[in-house]
């Protein structure tokens, strides 16, 4: 009996670890912010790498829909992200997506949010895709 619970388990987490990791990009309760969302929440001040990088979250948020629309870290390797905008401070799934919060948690407001670069299927060391990523904190499903 524990022999075939080791096996089951052995092959769930597989198959979970190949469904994250593999290139799937379904991460697990994820949630994402559309950058039309991002802009009536936050605004829409214009990127700029090195004011991204200097700033506090707060200021960082108003630039985070022209982030998306740009584009411009889709397919550059993962090193020039943190090279261009400086160590991340938020986290995602593992250390190696970069994270950048633009909203912390506060008491009124109940979640926060961070820009995540998600690697590529294909190249797993290049960005796939900028997204807005609700990291804290998820409503919880009522049990009937």
């Amino acid at each position: 009996m524990r022999l075939k619970f080791i096996i089951v388990f052995t092959f769930f987490l597989c198959g979970v670890s190949i469904h994250i990791f593999a290139g799937e990009q379904q991460y697990i309760r994820a949630e994402f912010m559309e950058t039309d969302v991002a802009q009536k929440k936050w605004g829409d001040k214009k990127f700029i790498p090195e004011v991204f990088k200097k700033n506090l979250p707060e200021e960082r948020a108003t630039m985070a829909s022209d982030l998306i629309k740009q584009q411009h870290y889709i397919g550059k390797n993962l090193s020039y992200v943190k090279d261009q905008l400086g160590t991340p401070d938020g986290f995602f799934f593992t250390d190696s997506i970069p994270a950048y919060q633009i909203e912390l948690y506060t008491e009124k407001k109940k979640e926060a949010w961070q820009i995540v670069f998600l690697p590529d299927e294909s190249h797993p060391e290049k960005i796939g895709a900028v997204k807005i990523h609700k990291k804290c904190c998820y409503k919880e499903e009522k049990l009937p």
